[in-house]
């Protein structure tokens, strides 16, 4: 039992250091009938197929890798280990990791090997142990306290290989940043001319297709304005006429101008009744704008009504912290999961690092644009999520303990003379 324990220990410490890990089994005596096996997660049962190839490694005596998806992230590594003379060891690997990591995870599981063979080397307690200690024998006492010497020199060793594990393993380093979805272009609904709203057919949330209405303006001033002004031009046009019969043509040439006068207000007249029915300018999703709660309401020229973003084309902004700027470069590409899509992984690549910043709770964080490397029909504008931009091959200590390095370093800044 201490020994399946000890294992499981190895294992669940083993696979924790290992990026992209997923489901792991050890195999211990894989030439028996039913080998001695731990899993990690322990609370899960381990999949035959891990098993499967795990004894298939320890049988082959090499190193058995399977492809599990068509994007060539999910794999099984399943090796043998050479640990203690008579013993034959096993393990299987689930990761999801690129295909030019394999070599981290197996030589993650190489400097494993030197600890695992001192474990299994380590002698279970006899049955007599108890008996011996009953009957008072030192011999037996001499001996128990010799084994537990064992599980010092194991966590020692442990803190060791964590040592070297982060210092000389490189891991993929991914900046994390929160992130909004915005169309690709936004374009601003404005009120025509100063009046009062008279309808409002649609409202943000909604889609539009190119020239749908989306309100109406009172268009009844603008109806007596277009009767006034035909009138004067009834009326223009009849003097005009009669001082060229009269051939008088200075007066003439003074109604000639009034009518052009009329005709350009009457123009202008017109144009805004064209627009008191404000339309979309695109196909799209209206994502401001709700004009049906205030029906009569006074607007100004150039209000905006409402704002319509295509259904198509999105651009993804992430709001990246002031400390982690320095390492995002235009080109650099990512994942991003969408709180309306959890465990959906959408592709971007960063188009533009700006200098724009925002100045948040706690702190700075500068506006960085991203495109998607597909579009999906449940994208929205507005929705949330948390994206990961790559940024290149670090240390596993780097990546762990440079935020700490670089507070410390500020403060000794700050606080040494």
């Amino acid at each position: 039992m201490l020994e399946k324990e000890i294992l499981s220990a190895w294992l669940d410490l083993t696979c924790k250091m290992m990026r992209g890990a997923k489901r792991a089994v050890l195999l211990v005596d894989v030439e028996q009938e039913i080998p001695q096996s731990v899993q990690w997660p322990s609370e899960e049962a381990a999949p035959e197929e891990l098993v499967r190839l795990a004894r298939q490694a320890s049988l082959q005596n090499r190193l058995i890798v399977k492809k599990l998806d068509s994007n060539g992230l999910d794999h099984i590594l399943a090796t043998p280990l050479r640990v203690a003379a008579g013993r034959s060891v096993a393990v299987a690997v689930q990761v999801r990791i690129k295909p030019e990591q394999q070599r981290v995870v197996l030589q993650l599981l190489k400097w494993g090997e030197k600890w695992l063979e001192l474990l299994l080397r380590h002698e279970p307690e006899d049955a007599d142990t108890s008996d011996q200690l009953l009957m008072g024998d030192t011999r037996g006492e001499g001996k128990r306290k010799r084994r537990l010497v064992a599980p010092a020199t194991i966590a020692l060793m442990c803190a060791l290989l964590a040592i070297l594990a982060v210092s000389f393993l490189k891991g993929d380093y991914r900046i994390s940043a929160q992130a909004t979805l915005e169309g690709s272009v936004q374009r601003a609904v404005v009120a025509p001319f100063d009046g009062y709203v008279n309808s409002a057919p649609k409202r943000a949330g909604e889609t539009v297709a190119a020239g749908e209405i989306l309100a109406k303006m009172d268009d009844h001033e603008l109806q007596l304005s277009r009767l006034q002004f035909e009138s004067k031009k009834d009326e223009y046009n009849r003097q005009y006429r009669q001082a060229l019969g009269q051939r008088d043509m200075a007066q003439a040439y003074i109604y000639k101008s009034q009518i052009s006068q009329v005709n350009a207000e009457l123009n202008l007249v017109e144009r805004k009744l064209e627009r008191s029915a404000i339309r979309a300018s695109m196909d799209g999703y209206i994502i401001a704008g709700d004009l049906s709660r205030s029906l009569g309401a006074p607007v100004e020229l150039g209000d905006v009504l409402f704002e319509v973003a295509p259904l198509d084309s999105y651009r993804l902004v992430i709001y990246v912290e002031e400390q982690n700027i320095a390492e995002v470069r235009s080109g650099a590409v990512g994942h991003v999961n969408l709180q309306a899509l959890p465990g959906k992984e959408l592709g971007f690549a960063v188009s533009k690092v700006s200098p724009v910043f925002e100045d948040r709770a706690n702190s700075i964080v500068y506006r960085v644009e991203a495109i998607l490397d597909q579009q999906y029909p449940a994208l929205r504008p507005g929705m949330q999520g948390v994206a990961k931009i790559e940024v290149g091959e670090r240390s596993l200590a780097w990546i762990y303990f440079h935020e700490l390095y670089n507070a410390v370093v500020l403060w000794l800044w700050k606080w040494l003379p």
